[in-house]
């Protein structure tokens, strides 16, 4: 399954992230905050060429398997935004 996974902390070796159970493409059509996800601990390894980047707060696409992450895909920068301005809201509201 392809989906959205977001990033709750790193350290050097691993992140803790959460990752949404339904399709990338259903979850652009909804706010993030309602979806179901699992958190999941992902080796570094699984960021290939992108390790040095990830940070708190990251969404990525990735291929994952009920929540065990297979594969990241990419970085999405408006996903990643879009994330923070939904958790800024629930925190204001």
């Amino acid at each position: 399954m392809i989906s959205y996974m977001h990033v709750i902390s790193k350290d050097p070796n691993f992140v803790i992230a959460e990752v949404e159970m339904i399709w990338l493409e259903e979850s652009k059509k909804k706010d993030y905050i309602t979806s179901a996800v699992k958190k999941t601990l992902v080796p570094m390894n699984k960021f290939v060429g992108m390790a040095k980047s990830v940070q708190e707060g990251d969404v990525f696409s990735v291929i994952h398997n009920d929540g065990r992450i297979v594969r990241v895909i990419e970085k999405d920068i408006e996903a990643t935004k879009k994330m923070a301005a939904l958790k800024k809201e629930v925190v204001v509201a």
